[in-house]
């Protein structure tokens, strides 16, 4: 799983490469990628990479906002696939 993180989310990009994911920065990683975890309302918007998973697929992609969120709490959505704002 490709998961594109925010530039400022440092910490929390080095605890999911520890926990076994392929983080790249959302910023500058122009390719599929199948979640985007981000914590600025000024996330600027998404190159049409964003549309296609890295299998290939149209399907979209996952967008965590990580604020107020471990990393354990990000494992587990990234890990179901199932995101709530009232997680």
């Amino acid at each position: 799983m490709i998961v594109a993180v925010e530039g400022s989310l440092k910490e929390l990009k080095k605890d999911l490469q520890r926990m076994g994911y392929n983080v790249v920065c959302y910023e500058t990683y122009n390719y599929p990628v199948d979640a985007i975890v981000y914590e600025s309302i000024h996330l600027k918007p998404c190159n049409d990479f964003n549309f296609i998973s890295s299998e290939g697929k149209q399907s979209g992609i996952l967008m965590i906002y990580a604020k107020n969120k471990t990393v354990y709490d990000i494992d587990n959505i990234l890990r179901t696939r199932t995101y709530s704002p009232l997680f």
